[in-house]
């Protein structure tokens, strides 16, 4: 992944075990997000890998939901196609 990965400090905060609070689960994970398209353009096998890697990150925070389905991030989100 050509990005780099920001702590994932407060989107495992927010969304870690079961998500009580949707919305601001979603609303930190967008804020990061965007965050990561500021950085490259890359390409969509780049964009898998890098969402590939933060799923990691985030399970190993304990983040145990799907929360790339609970917000609706598609893999377009992190390619900017």
């Amino acid at each position: 992944c050509p990005l780099v990965l920001p702590t994932t400090r407060n989107v495992s905060r927010d969304c870690r075990g079961t998500v009580r609070n949707q919305t601001a689960c979603c609303k930190t994970l967008a804020n990061y997000i965007s965050h990561l398209q500021k950085q490259s353009f890359i390409t969509n096998l780049q964009a898998f890998n890098c969402a590939a890697l933060l799923g990691m990150q985030l399970q190993k925070a304990n983040v145990t939901n799907n929360i790339y389905d609970l917000c609706h991030i598609t893999l377009k989100d992190f390619s900017l196609q």
